[in-house]
C-alpha cells in the first residue's frame, strides 16, 4: 500500500511538473495556453502571444483548478498558492476575459464562474479567490443581461431556449405530425 502511495505521489508531482513547464506570463498574469502544437512541443517553448479564452476545459482556470487539487492531494502549499494565484491573476486580466463570448459552462461566464467558486472553497487563507467572487458574479450578470437585450432574426435572445425550438420542433410535435399526416394518408 505504501508503494502504491509513493507510485501516486510521483506520479502527480511528475505531471503537474510537466503542466509546469508550459506555464507563461509574468507573476502577476500567469497562463497556460489552451493546446500546444507539436513545434511548440518539440522546440519545448510556447510560442503563442498571450492566453486564449479562459476555459474550465482547457484554459488557464481549469489548469489551475487542476494544479491546485493536486497540490492539495500532495499537501503541497507552494503549488497551491501559484495555481490559486494563477486563477486569480486570469479573473482581472482583461485580455483574457474579453474572449469570453457566451455565458455556457464549457468555454463561458458559468465556467469560469463555478470554476472560481470550487477554487475558492478550496483556497488557502491567502487567497485572493473569494474576494474575487461577487466582481466576477457582477462581470458574468452584465454579460447575460447583454446578451438577453440582443436580438437575433428570430427577434429571441441568440442561443435561447426559443430559438432552438423553433429551429428544431420538440420530437411530440413531430410525432403529432407524422401521426396527423399518415392519418390523412390512409384517409385518402
Amino acid at each position: 500500500m505504501a508503494a502504491a502511495c509513493l507510485h501516486a505521489y510521483l506520479a502527480i508531482d511528475r505531471i503537474c511538473a510537466e503542466l509546469g513547464q508550459w506555464r507563461c506570463g509574468t507573476p502577476g498574469r500567469r497562463w497556460w495556453p489552451g493546446m500546444v502544437s507539436p513545434s511548440e512541443w518539440k522546440a519545448g517553448a510556447v510560442q503563442q502571444p498571450g492566453p486564449q479564452r479562459p476555459s474550465w476545459c482547457y484554459g488557464t482556470p481549469g489548469l489551475a483548478r487542476a494544479q491546485q487539487l493536486a497540490a492539495l492531494a500532495l499537501g503541497d502549499r507552494r503549488r497551491q498558492h501559484k495555481a490559486e494565484s494563477a486563477l486569480a491573476g486570469c479573473l482581472v486580466d482583461e485580455k483574457q476575459l474579453a474572449q469570453l463570448g457566451d455565458a455556457g459552462v464549457c468555454h463561458g461566464w458559468a465556467g469560469l464562474v463555478q470554476t472560481t467558486r470550487r477554487a475558492a472553497a478550496d483556497a488557502g487563507p491567502d487567497s485572493a479567490l473569494a474576494a474575487s467572487l461577487p466582481a466576477l458574479h457582477t462581470r458574468f450578470e452584465q454579460h447575460l443581461h447583454r446578451v438577453t437585450q440582443a436580438t437575433d432574426d428570430t427577434g429571441r435572445p441568440p442561443g435561447s431556449t426559443n430559438r432552438r425550438r423553433a429551429a428544431h420542433p420538440p420530437v411530440g410535435k413531430i410525432k403529432e405530425a407524422t401521426t396527423e399526416t399518415l392519418s390523412q394518408r390512409q384517409a385518402g
